[in-house]
């Protein structure tokens, strides 16, 4: 073969080296997202649980791998006493589900921090939020996308009697 300084066998074997390092893998969406959803929302208290959250309210929902072509909210009592739960639920297409699945921004919060005017930490405990994934509106317990560790909702228009409006925005 060919007279190669010690040093420059490799190369003289293998090519030269990368120029530069490889790109990182992708993300792994089960491992949630590393940036940042964003949404709005307006439904009216005592929503939750209707058969068609984008009848029962509106928004928008956006970020990572959420981009929603329809977004409805519902908001009620959580089924943990002296808690209010808001979802606010995009409808997205997924390649190969032929009827798409739904991302949920779930927020859960005392009912005393439940208020107009009110901006909630969302960074733990008592308040709190998920991204979830689910393949259909009936799906009980749909997993987490990833843990939510910050972010902020602001509660513009707030009640807890049924029919109070619900409006407002987060980021986490």
């Amino acid at each position: 073969g060919p007279d190669v300084a010690p040093g420059c066998r490799w190369a003289a074997l293998n090519g030269a080296p990368p120029a530069k390092d490889p790109p990182p893998p992708k993300e792994d969406p089960s491992k949630g997202t590393t940036s940042e959803s964003k949404g709005t929302f307006v439904t009216s208290y005592g929503t939750l649980g209707a058969a068609d959250p984008f009848a029962a309210g509106s928004g928008t929902f956006a970020g990572g791998e959420v981009s929603p072509f329809k977004v409805g909210a519902i908001a009620g009592p959580s089924d943990t006493a002296g808690f209010v739960r808001l979802d606010v639920i995009g409808h997205q297409k997924i390649a190969n589900m032929p009827d798409g699945g739904y991302y949920i921004a779930r927020f859960t919060m005392p009912t005393s921090s439940f208020a107009a005017g009110k901006v909630i930490d969302l960074a733990g405990a008592p308040n709190g939020a998920q991204l979830l994934f689910a393949a259909s509106l009936s799906q009980a317990n749909p997993p987490a996308v990833g843990p939510v560790t910050g972010g902020k909702l602001t509660l513009s228009k707030a009640g807890t009697q049924t029919g109070d409006v619900v409006e407002g925005s987060f980021t986490f």
